[in-house]
Formats: C-alpha cells, structure tokens, sequence
C-alpha cells in the first residue's frame, strides 16, 4: 500500500508498486501488471505468488524495436491486452503502441512516432501520433484498438497493411449518439472492450458514460 519499487523476487504480497494501472492475464498462471510509477511491466506468478520486472529499468525511454525488455527502458506502460502469447501495451509518455511475445521477451514497434499528436490516420501506423493512449484492446476482426485519450479518440490499427485511423470521436464534447461514430465527441476516454460481433465499447470517461459504437 506504499508507493515505491521493490519485491522482486520475493512474494507479491511484501512488493511494493507506484500508481499500477492496467492488469491482465495470460491464461498460464500469470497475472501481467503496468506498474506506470515506476516505468515498468511486472509479473506476478499466481502459482508461488512471487514478482519479477518482465520490462523497464532506472532509465526512462522509449524501448528498442527488437530489445529484450528486462532490465531495458520502457517509458509509461499504462495500457495491457494480452491473446496468446502477444501482449500488446499502450505508453501513456511514450505516445505509441508497442507488443511483446512472451515468451521470446522481446519489444515490437506497432505504431506511434513516440512524440504526441494526432497525425496519420490513413497511413503507415509506424509514422502515426497519438497523444497519451491509456487503453487497448484485440477485437474480433484481429485488429488493435487504441484509446487515444488526450486526442479523444479511438483509434484503430489494421494488422493485414500497417495503417491506422479513427473511429470514434477525435474531439472533445458529448454529442453524437445516434449519429456517425466519427462525428462523435468523446472526453478524455480510458477504456476500450469489443464483442465477438465487433461493437467496441468505450469508458467516456468525463462524460461520465460507458458508449457503444456499433
């Protein structure tokens, strides 16, 4: 209940995190947790409830396309969604969406130029700018959905050509229900979930709404 960075390697109950955002599971006895304070991704192991750091170090920076995460530099992990054994994360400071196969331990570049903005929808997800995405999700149709929370935006990367574009809002307000999801205001949204028919959710977070975007 302390804020700090400490434990690893001992039991999670005594470990100590700062500001833990994002949780997920990997179906194998891991419980995955964006430990944002301290600029790292920890896991916790639900068999022998002991923690270790998976990703992040003293420096805070964007990862390497390709580095092995422990003990390497991620900077703001806030956002986790893991399918298979692919985890995808979102970096609030970071400004991109990165993944990691979890086995392999590596860092993945999907998109995000890492400096904040909202340009690229249409293009190459690699060269797009998001400005602090705290949510993340894998719909049904395999492509990634980023909550582009400052932008007030949903946005979506499409796997099959490396694009990225808008779906939901992109300014700030509450109109639109009823109309194109696009048109939409959204303010300040965190949280994004789809249903196996493809319906994204969205936590509108200060409009004080959970909307649905079918």
């Amino acid at each position: 209940g302390k804020a700090g960075y400490g434990g690893d390697g001992g039991p999670a109950t005594n470990a100590q995190f700062q500001q833990p955002h994002s949780i997920a599971l990997d179906g194998h006895g891991g419980l995955y947790i964006a430990d944002i304070g301290n600029h790292r991704i920890r896991r916790v192991d639900l068999k022998t409830g002991q923690v270790e750091s998976i990703a992040g170090s003293r420096e805070r920076r964007l990862p390497v396309d390709g580095q092995v995460a422990r003990d390497n530099p991620v900077l703001g992990p806030r956002a986790l969604f893991i399918q298979g054994d692919t985890m995808w994360i979102a970096l609030r400071e970071g400004h991109s969406v990165w993944k990691m196969n979890l086995k392999e331990g590596k860092w993945q570049h999907v998109s995000g130029t890492g400096k904040s903005g909202y340009t690229g929808d249409g293009g190459p997800a690699a060269k797009a700018t998001y400005n602090g995405p705290k949510g993340i999700a894998l719909g049904p149709d395999g492509n990634v959905y980023v909550v582009d929370t400052e932008n007030h935006a949903i946005r979506r990367i499409d796997l099959s050509n490396n694009t990225v574009d808008t779906v939901a809002g992109g300014r700030r307000g509450g109109a639109g229900d009823g109309g194109p999801a696009t048109d939409a205001g959204m303010d300040r949204p965190h949280g994004v979930c789809l249903d196996a028919t493809g319906a994204i959710y969205i936590g509108d977070t200060l409009n004080h709404r959970v909307r649905r975007v079918k």
